[in-house]
């Protein structure tokens, strides 16, 4: 009865793939040029100047934080074809920060990028299309965006929603073990709710068998629990704010109603699991690593 129960609780809880706006910081390799150098290099046009200078606006860095400042040169830099900066600046535009709100211009600028091969911007560029922001809806389309994000290996959120697609057959046929493929890759690379997810799939033995250890153990690691992932939340967190890396919130443990659902489901597979099995899920949890 238990075993039904955390089932029903946990096959009910797939958490749909994240929907903000996916953007990366400034390379590292411009973050520690004084900011003249970088302000007179962006004036005579160069556009990874200008990107750092958009990045150091938006967040404040040596500067006032200025969104208007921070679009004006993510746009210049977007201009002369720099990916990141279009995508970033499409950001503004979808969010309406710095620039007026146009969400047929964010389209115009993700899809810049996208075909430049920038995973960011081709994950973006999915949820438009999804969604039928700025652009007509389209789920086929938008799938094949978020496929190419998706095995750039480089954005977790595309690996979980492709994942998301393929359990609920949306711009693809239908097919669960392809589901729990992504979502492993993404819970390998660290992302929360594709932890969550992969949780799901060994509750109900959806591409794989059924095992409670295993979904304990992700589940455990979706809420930021697991010795190892403590400090890579931590430390996400911390360089993040400190603008010091390209860590993203894909990174963050679950908070709010997510983490309240995820110690539910704990708290419901400890009803019809072992204390052996649940020491072993914690053990196995203490022991992982995201990978590169």
């Amino acid at each position: 009865m238990m075993l039904k129960r955390s089932m029903y609780f946990l096959s009910s809880l797939f958490l749909a793939s994240c929907l903000f706006v996916v953007s990366i910081p400034a390379l590292a390799d411009m973050r520690n040029v004084p900011l003249a150098e970088v302000l007179l290099q962006a004036k005579k046009g160069n556009p990874e100047a200008q990107d750092e200078l958009g990045f150091r606006y938006s967040i404040g860095l040596d500067v006032d934080q200025d969104y208007v400042q921070a679009a004006k040169w993510y746009l210049s830099a977007a201009e002369q074809g720099h990916a990141k900066a279009q995508n970033e600046i499409a950001g503004f535009y979808d969010k309406g920060i710095g620039v007026p709100r146009d969400q047929r211009r964010a389209v115009y600028w993700y899809e810049k990028a996208a075909t430049q091969g920038y995973p960011p911007a081709q994950y973006n560029l999915s949820l438009k299309l999804i969604l039928g922001e700025g652009v007509k809806r389209d789920a086929i389309r938008s799938t094949s965006w978020l496929r190419s994000a998706a095995e750039s290996g480089k954005a977790p959120q595309a690996e979980c929603n492709l994942g998301v697609r393929y359990l609920n057959g949306v711009g693809l046929k239908k097919d669960l073990r392809e589901a729990t493929r992504w979502f492993r890759k993404s819970a390998d690379h660290g992302y929360p709710l594709a932890m969550f997810n992969m949780a799901s799939s060994y509750v109900r033995g959806d591409g794989v068998n059924r095992d409670l250890v295993q979904a304990y153990k992700w589940l455990y690691l979706s809420t930021g629990a697991g010795a190892k992932q403590k400090l890579v939340f931590e430390r996400a967190k911390t360089e993040a704010r400190m603008g010091h890396s390209e860590t993203t919130l894909w990174l963050y443990p679950l908070e709010g109603a997510q983490l309240r659902k995820a110690q539910k489901g704990l708290e419901i597979l400890r009803e019809s699991m072992t204390e052996s099995q649940v020491s072993e899920a914690i053990k196995q949890a203490d022991n992982w690593s995201p990978k590169e």
